[in-house]
């Protein structure tokens, strides 16, 4: 039997067994094979793969179906959704059928699942709320947390998520190369030739509307530097947090960085002009810093001053043709809260996409009368989707209670990755683990000025945890 040395203060009861339950599975398995060679599970994998090369794109695909069918456009713009609800039911019959992953690891990361599922169904109903919205509020909230146990289920070898990164880093510096020949242009044509923001021929690879002064301003133009619109359709920060994930891992898994790689990634990040992708850019080269590459010293001095500027020049509330649609519903959010400090108005009430599709009543106009939030924030709320401000959106809808039951569930994720990380025997599978845990802070901080659910960005992030959760046998053979 394979026998790993413990660590003081890092080995728990609960978490050494699980090597051991791990080598008695491999012992019963024929070939030592953990998952049969099937069609039936080439095929999943197939999807569970393709999805993710679909997901940037996702936009943008739907908005070319619409124009034939509006039905298939929407199952488009919910393939995440229906891929998380079919293939969770085909990995709990794996489980249930071969076992493999029951150890008390899997477990350990379930149980908060299930306590703030819980949660969510018992707000929804001391509330009174629809049993349906709340259901889908609470889903809404866990729906990218189950996709690891997905990826864990049907992936077991490291090389899968190898050849999987490759490609989306591939595609990472497509994007961050188109990304900067549409910031050379329009930067060019607007400061050396002296066109104005309002000429569509500034914008090449995008269609961007320059009817709405005010948007063009203070949106695509931040600062006076342009935003490059993603190829995807994307708004520039979710391309910006697209290559910061992508080049977080790079760095990490990577002995030694190209910098022909490293370089577009980067300026895929930079070019977003993105506070919260600058604030986890910052945070990832405070820890590059940590390993020591100091070439990123003049990066961080560069973000730095960024920081500094933006809080001292706020474009945004110096414009008074700029509506803020942030500032309108932080504060409803915080006066729902008032009413309902504890258990909050129940998940999908207020702030999520969930409540936009079946008009909560907290959109009525008696109560943006109530808490004296403009009519107009309605209206951009329900073309936004939603009011991309998740930590007041969970107060609003938690409470109190629920708010740090989702916070321990990030701990609960962040403990163990940090528990897999040490116990790994391969130092790539350590490597990769380094970066999963080194990017938890940067969804943290994307968060406070966006929704969790990033499709492109966070059901991505949770793929790689499930990927390397399912590899971490291979560590063990290794």
């Amino acid at each position: 039997m394979i026998v790993i040395p413990a660590k003081a203060g890092i080995q728990k009861i609960f978490w050494t067994s699980r090597n051991d339950d791990a080598l008695e599975s491999m012992k019963k398995l024929p070939n030592q094979e953990y998952i049969e060679n099937t069609t039936y599970t080439r095929l999943i994998r197939l999807w569970l793969t393709t999805i993710l090369l679909i997901l940037p794109f996702q936009l943008k695909i739907a908005d070319y179906v619409s124009l034939w069918s509006i039905k298939l456009s929407n199952i488009i713009n919910n393939l995440d959704e229906l891929t998380v609800v079919v293939f969770l039911l085909l990995a709990i019959r794996e489980y249930y059928n071969h076992r493999k992953l029951s150890g008390k690891i899997f477990f350990f990361l379930l149980f908060p699942l299930i306590l703030f599922g819980s949660y969510g169904l018992v707000s929804g109903i001391l509330n009174g709320n629809s049993l349906l919205v709340t259901s889908l509020g609470t889903f809404d909230y866990l729906k990218n947390f189950f996709v690891i146990f997905i990826y864990a289920a049907f992936f077991r070898d490291l090389n899968d998520f190898r050849k999987l990164f490759r490609i989306l880093l591939i595609i990472a510096i497509i994007f961050s190369i188109t990304a900067l020949i549409q910031f050379v242009w329009a930067m060019g044509s607007v400061y050396i030739l002296g066109k104005e923001i309002t000429d569509k021929s500034i914008y090449i690879f995008s269609n961007i509307s320059v009817d709405d002064t005010a948007t063009l301003k203070n949106v695509v133009w931040r600062y006076g530097i342009f935003r490059p619109v993603s190829l995807t359709g994307y708004h520039s920060y979710v391309l910006g947090l697209l290559n910061l994930l992508i080049l977080t891992i790079y760095l990490y898994t990577e002995k030694i960085a190209n910098i022909k790689v490293v370089i577009p990634l980067l300026s895929g990040v930079l070019l977003s002009v993105s506070r919260m992708a600058f604030g986890g850019l910052f945070f990832v080269t405070l820890l590059q810093l940590i390993k020591r590459r100091r070439w990123i010293i003049l990066l961080l001095l560069l973000i730095t001053v960024f920081l500094l500027f933006n809080k001292m020049n706020n474009v945004n509330n110096e414009d008074p043709g700029y509506f803020d649609i942030r500032a309108q519903t932080r504060q409803m959010a915080v006066k729902i809260w008032e009413e309902h400090p504890m258990w909050g108005a129940g998940p999908g009430m207020f702030g999520g996409v969930v409540s936009v599709k079946y008009d909560s009543p907290y959109y009525d106009l008696e109560h943006y009368k109530k808490y004296e939030i403009y009519p107009i924030a309605l209206v951009t709320l329900k073309k936004v989707g939603g009011i991309e401000q998740f930590w007041f959106q969970i107060l609003a809808e938690t409470g109190i209670v629920g708010t740090v039951l989702f916070i321990n569930l990030i701990v609960f994720l962040s403990i163990t990755l940090y528990k897999l990380r040490e116990q790994a025997l391969s130092q790539d599978m350590k490597n990769l683990f380094s970066a999963l845990i080194a990017f938890i802070p940067c969804v943290l901080i994307y968060t406070i000025g966006s929704g969790i659910n990033i499709a492109p960005v966070f059901f991505t992030y949770c793929a790689f945890v499930g990927m390397g959760m399912g590899s971490f046998n291979e560590g063990i053979k290794g």
